[in-house]
């Protein structure tokens, strides 16, 4: 697989988990972002995106573009000790975040 492939995935990918993380339908972020729902769906599976879509999906999920943006594992090999670890610590908290509003919710019905 070429790197740009790897950095199209892991954006995908980034940007999936994030508006899982909230909750989120295709549908509600492509709503939020003011985007096609196809287009989102798109970028999702691997699609291209490009800077403009990425700072509107960005602001729709509160997520700054560079956290979704994927590290570039060349400059984990240059500088093994220095890799980005924001992405997946933003996600695990937007993840707790819902399983907490999710059980408290559970004990108001």
């Amino acid at each position: 697989m070429m790197q740009e492939d790897v950095t199209t995935e892991t954006l995908a990918s980034n940007i999936r988990d994030a508006r899982h993380a909230l909750g989120w339908s295709v549908e509600e972020l492509a709503d939020k972002a003011d985007l096609e729902v196809d287009l989102v769906r798109k970028i999702e599976r691997g699609g291209d995106c490009s800077g403009p879509l990425l700072l509107q999906l960005s602001r729709a999920l509160g997520i700054p573009p560079q956290v979704l943006m994927p590290t570039n594992p060349r400059a984990e090999e240059e500088e093994p000790g220095k890799s980005n670890k924001w992405p997946t610590i933003i996600v695990t908290i937007l993840f707790f975040i819902v399983a907490v509003r999710t059980l408290l919710a559970s004990f108001n019905h």
